[in-house]
């Protein structure tokens, strides 16, 4: 996996005025002026562009910004100054815009930059559409503190003539939620070396991990992640058994965050992203995968049936994502970010006393991508 991996660019691009901040309020908008109310674009500069208050055309009130290309084929509105500075390390944002163009891909960024001027993580929300359409980016974490982030909107692809609007642009704060009732294991995978530690609030056991040719530290879903190598060596964490990792007959899922940017080859199969024993494996066994069509896959061994889970939709590459496997008394679910797919099926009881293995399972089946917030719950 190249370099840049470590520099994590998970592109946000989001239109963002003045309004320098390191903290601030839920649901205050950092962009002072994000609405183009005053009809100027003070606060905002262009790149490879003109900018432009205008009056003819807006999502809501009076005025919006056209953004006209000058040249290149890729121009942007930016946030001038940038609207946060002196961030914490895991602190979190939400960004939107509105954004209408002329069917070519124009992007809302969120980008952050290190007291030395790099870029060390970004994320985007895009579209083609050429009517007024909303861009957001639900929930960014910050990389690091001391950093910056500034708010942009791209269009790529653009040819003499092109222009776009932007109006109603908003960067506010944004707060992790807790995690689910019953959580016994909580891998936030946020050490920059050693042991996988659990961070649960509700398990019987530390259930930590033990990382073999894992790459700690890379930009996660939130704070640090670990990157796991594929076939170029193979990666993965261990997870002694215990009772925390342990169903039984109880309601049960497991859950984590996963970004790559290909999806398994016909060679590989199919990525193991957890697991907890085998198909031969005395007292059943469960685990989470990604297919070679880019699909997840949950599946459960138990004491009254076999059974699996396909989502609907292929995993999005380049992005983080969240994926949760749930197994309750008469059903069985997957759910990849907010869609959700359930089947009836009676699984039992799963009651093996095999060890954990996230990534991979030793000398056989791997991942190459990120993973970050792994989590068990019993709610």
């Amino acid at each position: 996996m190249p370099d840049i991996r470590l520099l994590s660019i998970l592109a946000l691009c989001v239109i963002a005025g003045a309004a320098t901040s390191s903290a601030s309020a839920a649901s205050t908008n950092l962009i002072s002026n994000g609405t183009f109310e005053n009809g100027t674009t003070s606060g905002w500069k262009g790149t490879n562009a003109t900018l432009a208050a205008v009056n003819s055309d807006f999502h809501s009130g009076a005025w919006s910004a056209r953004v006209a290309l000058t040249s290149g084929t890729n121009y942007s509105i930016v946030s001038a100054p940038r609207p946060v500075t002196g961030t914490s390390a895991g602190a979190t944002y939400a960004a939107s815009a509105w954004v209408k163009g002329v069917g070519k891909t124009i992007c809302l960024w969120l980008r952050e930059y290190n007291s030395g001027g790099s870029q060390v993580k970004s994320a985007s929300a895009c579209t083609t559409s050429t009517a007024w359409t909303q861009l957001s980016i639900p929930s960014y974490t910050t990389f690091g503190s001391g950093d910056s982030i500034a708010v942009i909107a791209t269009q790529s692809a653009a040819v003499a003539g092109n222009s776009f609007l932007i109006d109603d642009v908003s960067l506010t704060t944004d707060s992790v939620p807790p995690p689910p009732t019953g959580t016994v294991a909580l891998w936030h995978m946020d050490e920059l070396s050693g042991t996988m530690v659990d961070s649960a609030p509700a398990g019987s056991v530390a259930d930590n991990g033990t990382p073999t040719n894992v790459v700690q530290g890379v930009p996660g879903a939130v704070g640090t992640a670990y990157h796991f190598k594929g076939s170029t060596d193979q990666s993965y964490v261990t997870v002694p058994h215990s009772a925390d990792l342990t169903p039984g007959s109880a309601d049960f899922s497991f859950s984590a965050k996963v970004n790559f940017t290909v999806n398994p080859s016909p060679e590989v199969v199919d990525y193991d992203l957890l697991r907890k024993g085998l198909s031969t494996t005395t007292g059943g066994d469960y685990k989470m995968e990604i297919l070679q069509s880019g699909k997840a896959f949950c599946q459960w061994k138990g004491s009254a049936g076999n059974t699996s889970i396909t989502s609907t939709n292929p995993v999005a590459l380049g992005g983080w994502h969240t994926i949760t496997c749930i197994k309750t008394a008469s059903t069985v679910k997957i759910k990849v970010d907010s869609v959700t797919k359930t089947k009836t099926f009676t699984v039992g009881s799963i009651t093996n006393t095999a060890a954990l293995f996230i990534g991979a399972k030793p000398n056989a089946d791997e991942y190459l991508g990120d993973m970050d917030e792994v989590l068990i719950s019993k709610p």
